[in-house]
């Protein structure tokens, strides 16, 4: 369809030549009024309303071609789950007061921020995961949930991954073993391209490394056949910290490299914090990522309107110059 834009050439050489015939047919008529529209004709301001005018042909013809461009556009996230995990390295007061308060706040913060439309759930993770609340639209309900929340032994990250995805599609069975999911009485679901399903999104913030339950990978896996996104929050310094408690201590390291792993291959976007302020920062950003998205967007409607636009620009410079739309 590019090709039509050969034509604006020639509409411009006809335009020409017919401006050329009339200052030709004043020439030999040779009356003085002629004669001062014949120097307006020659004036630059006297052409704007045809040049205006073949720009909107022209933006036709390139509308005609469906052009594309990725821009950031309103999301359509309808579901979101929030995995936290509730490991007992989540005591550690690195962070103030420790970390998993100052996780609660910034997830309660995120929460809040989100659109009304919007259905939120949570799920807890340490040696099992937990539904902690369905996704719903109740935020002071999802609040309370967080709220709720109290560590326990373990990391269960696969665990985690599989509960959340439950919640996303409650009328699936996801079993790692088997490598896909299966929908209730019927055959296995045919995979989607990974980050494809644009209602629904998951949340995983860990500080550890999955010790227990289905492999994180393998769960990752069935999350990209759905389409899903996982964006992870790792929180915690590089170098680890150690909890413990009466007779008992265990050091416990970030994994950076399982939850990179996990957001690469749902098409999602792996983030790091070490502070308060920083996870502040990180679930800031995910709202933003969550509103709007990057998506190639076809042109050709907004092409058509600015045609318009310039189409109608180029007939009210015509109707105040010489009182005509021509």
């Amino acid at each position: 369809m590019l090709w039509s834009l050969l034509a604006l050439p020639l509409f411009i050489a006809a335009y020409l030549f017919l401006l050329s015939r009339r200052r030709e047919l004043q020439r030999r008529m040779a009356a003085l009024r002629l004669v001062a529209e014949s120097m307006n004709a020659s004036s630059t301001a006297r052409h704007a309303p045809m040049g205006l005018l073949i720009a909107a042909v022209g933006l036709l013809l390139v509308s005609a071609a469906r052009p594309t461009a990725v821009l950031p556009v309103p999301s359509h996230h309808e579901t979101v789950v929030l995995a936290i995990d509730v490991s007992h390295s989540m005591r550690a007061e690195d962070v103030h007061p420790n970390r998993l308060a100052a996780a609660k706040e910034a997830a309660k913060a995120f929460v809040a921020a989100q659109r009304a439309t919007t259905r939120i759930g949570v799920v807890e993770f340490s040696g099992e995961a937990l539904l902690a609340i369905a996704p719903t639209r109740d935020r002071d309900a999802v609040a309370a949930a967080i709220d709720s929340l109290h560590t326990r032994d373990a990391t269960a990250i696969g665990d985690a991954i599989l509960v959340s995805l439950k919640a996303l599609f409650p009328r699936a069975e996801f079993e790692v073993s088997e490598g896909r999911d299966t929908l209730y009485g019927a055959a296995s679901r045919t995979a989607v391209a990974p980050g494809s399903n644009v209602s629904s999104a998951l949340i995983l913030l860990s500080d550890g490394q999955n010790t227990v339950g289905p492999d994180a990978n393998d769960a990752a896996a069935l999350a990209a056949e759905r389409g899903v996104r996982i964006y992870t929050v790792g929180f915690g310094t590089p170098n680890g910290t150690t909890v413990g408690g009466p007779g008992w201590s265990v050091h416990v390291h970030l994994d950076e490299a399982l939850l990179r792993g996990i957001a690469e291959a749902t098409r999602g976007e792996y983030l790091h914090a070490q502070t308060a302020g920083e996870l502040n920062s990180v679930f800031s950003e995910l709202t933003a990522t969550l509103v709007l998205e990057s998506r190639r967007t076809e042109l050709t409607a907004l092409l058509c309107a600015a045609a318009a636009l310039v189409a109608v620009l180029a007939g009210g410079l015509s109707l105040v110059r010489f009182g005509r739309i021509a």
